[in-house]
């Protein structure tokens, strides 16, 4: 992704990032539609296991969980203040929401130059797709147990922002586990075919093409509507990318109201489903008659779904492969 058209000045000083972190939050007390109060609510920091190492990250839930999650993928600056509030905002909502921080591999976000669009832009680049889809595996395997019910199975989620709606989307098409996907103002993974492999319905929350050079968005909206996909994109005409972040010189309060609203009514839809359509988790046997199994990966998109990619053993070494 070309981080140019981003015209807002990264700030230079931890006690300036800070300050308006808190103010991201606060402008979330706005519009965000608290359900509960602050007492109902936890946050904490996480940690877990991903292929090779740990991921850390961080977590807000709901006093009580019925099964529904939410897996935000954080944009080119990382977990900060105003990601968090995105994670406290859903969990308001009613959903336990996870922001792993994918910043892991390369020692965390706090410890990263992420002082200018141009290190931003440097850092971001040392992760390859492979990577991220790895770590989201992880994370969503993270997750699940967080989420799960009793009696019915757990419904997740993902949305990004910026650089993790575009890997919001990417994740779509790896897991088909996914009840939806949630991209504000991210370009479409490329190629765009790549989007023929998921069934998750699509949301998208998007700045003016005007205003963003990255944008790819009339193509995709023309492919996903030949393939036949649930989708349901929204333009924000005189907007640019960040227009949902209160910190941001781009923050338009009546377009990330509206996103914001969108969002929440697409969750509700596809993580709480009618109840003929709600799949019961299997009655355990009476007594277990072989070992319990650990945690299995989410289930990969079959490349029978794509007939034109070749299984993932056979793709081209140019392909990024997972660390």
């Amino acid at each position: 992704m070309d981080l140019q058209h981003w015209n807002h000045t990264r700030l230079s000083t931890l006690s300036r990032r800070t300050f308006l972190g808190g103010l991201a939050i606060a402008g979330w007390a706005l519009y965000a539609g608290p359900s509960g109060s602050e007492e109902e609510i936890s946050q904490e920091q996480v940690s877990f296991a991903r292929q090779g190492g740990l991921i850390t990250g961080f977590q807000a839930r709901p006093a009580l969980s019925d099964g529904a999650g939410v897996l935000i993928v954080h944009d080119v600056w990382g977990l900060n203040a105003y990601i968090k509030g995105i994670a406290l905002a859903l969990a308001r909502a009613g959903y336990v929401a996870l922001v792993p921080d994918l910043y892991s591999r390369l020692g965390g976000t706090p410890a990263l130059p992420l002082r200018s669009v141009q290190e931003a832009r440097n850092t971001i680049q040392q992760l390859g797709d492979g990577q991220v889809v790895s770590d989201l595996d992880a994370s969503f395997i993270y997750l699940e147990q967080q989420v799960k019910s009793v009696d019915i199975r757990p419904r997740i989620a993902v949305l990004g922002l910026g650089w993790g709606g575009q890997k919001a989307l990417l994740y779509a098409t790896e897991n088909e586990d996914l009840k939806g996907a949630i991209d504000f103002y991210g370009p479409s993974p490329e190629p765009v075919e790549r989007l023929r492999q998921t069934e998750a319905p699509l949301l998208g929350n998007f700045a003016d093409p005007k205003e963003d050079a990255a944008s790819n968005l009339s193509a995709t909206q023309t492919f996903l509507s030949g393939a036949q996909k649930s989708f349901d994109f929204k333009i924000f005409p005189g907007t640019q990318p960040d227009f949902h972040n209160p910190a941001s010189p781009n923050y338009d309060r009546a377009a990330a109201q509206d996103a914001w609203e969108r969002t929440l009514v697409f969750l509700s839809k596809v993580l709480h489903p009618p109840v003929s359509e709600v799949k019961p988790l299997a009655e355990p046997p009476s007594t277990p008659t072989t070992p319990i199994a650990p945690p299995q990966p989410p289930t990969k998109v079959s490349p029978s779904k794509n007939p034109s990619k070749p299984p993932k053993s056979a793709r081209s070494p140019a392909h990024p492969q997972r660390d």
